[in-house]
């Protein structure tokens, strides 16, 4: 019953997303887009035509507006996850017994250990690529990123186990772009 108050809290609720996104990897990305979602889609359900007044309609239309259609920039996840990959891959390079580690969790050692300096070349311009693929629009990103999965192929086992699906990640990309799109609709009718 109090829209203001309903209205405060769901722009709170989309900074924290916005934040938690913001300086994490990929994963906090992909978790901050499900709140995002969850929000986007709960004021949709609540913002329709009489249930908020005019100036709270506009306040929040200016407002998703101007979020990113995407709902925050996924290319920063990527490039800090990039950062965090060719860290450890390096430290993997320098161990005196890099399938050790493996073995000591439990896991097989994957192909590829330890990877060559070329080798992390490879993985650092296929994480490029797919973070420019990834501040594209979504529906461009989607053949960019589709091309890049025959590289993905090509890397190492131990270099593909570090990446994060590029084309699930701009899947969520849409569905926040959609449902944005839809608060959009909800918000500017009549």
């Amino acid at each position: 019953g109090d829209s203001k108050s309903a209205v405060e809290t769901w722009r709170a609720g989309n900074r924290f997303s916005q934040d938690l996104a913001r300086g994490g990897p990929v994963i906090h990305a992909l978790v901050a887009s499900a709140m995002l979602m969850d929000e986007l889609h709960a004021l949709a359900n609540y913002a329709g035509p009489g249930k908020l007044a005019e100036a709270q309609r506009e306040e929040l239309y200016v407002a998703v507006k101007a979020m990113p259609e995407d709902g925050f920039d996924w290319g920063v996840s990527w490039g800090v996850e990039t950062a965090m990959a060719e860290e450890w891959l390096g430290k993997l390079r320098t161990m005196d017994d890099p399938s050790g580690y493996y073995k000591g969790i439990g896991m097989p050692v994957p192909k590829g250990v330890p990877p060559s300096e070329q080798d992390v070349e490879k993985y650092s311009e296929f994480m490029l690529a797919a973070q420019v693929a990834l501040r594209e629009p979504p529906d461009k990103a989607k053949p960019l990123l589709e091309d890049l999965e025959s590289r993905e192929r090509k890397l190492s086992q131990v270099l593909q186990l570090r990446i994060v699906d590029p084309v699930k990640c701009n899947e969520a990309r849409g569905k926040v772009a959609e449902a944005r799109e839809h608060l959009l609709q909800v918000l500017s009718a009549k």
